[in-house]
């Protein structure tokens, strides 16, 4: 089976960048312990500093569910709406470069 990838794009409200930054680099601080993740990584924009982005690599849908589901994340979704006007969630699929031409 293949890992499972994702990109979550979130755009901080108003003044509230920075705030959402900091909830999104504790919650990748025990992200990455949760069970099945193999990397998880935070980004802001480097033109648009009110853009957040998460990437992030589970070892399965299941550990990726799990996580959703992990006391840490449901906390940070309760503030969620406090912080981002936009969330978006990408599903991503790995690909290989194709060796002919």
């Amino acid at each position: 089976m293949a890992d499972v990838h994702s990109l979550t794009l979130f755009k901080a409200q108003p003044e509230r960048s920075q705030a959402l930054g900091a909830h999104l680099l504790d919650l990748a601080a025990v992200a990455v312990r949760d069970d099945g993740c193999l990397d998880y990584r935070v980004f802001q924009g480097s033109e648009d500093g009110d853009l957040w982005v998460v990437q992030a690599r589970w070892i399965s849908v299941a550990a990726q569910d799990d996580h959703f589901n992990q006391p840490h994340t449901l906390a940070f979704l309760d503030e969620l709406p406090k912080l981002a006007d936009e969330v978006d969630l990408y599903p991503l699929e790995p690909k290989r470069p194709t060796t002919e031409l």
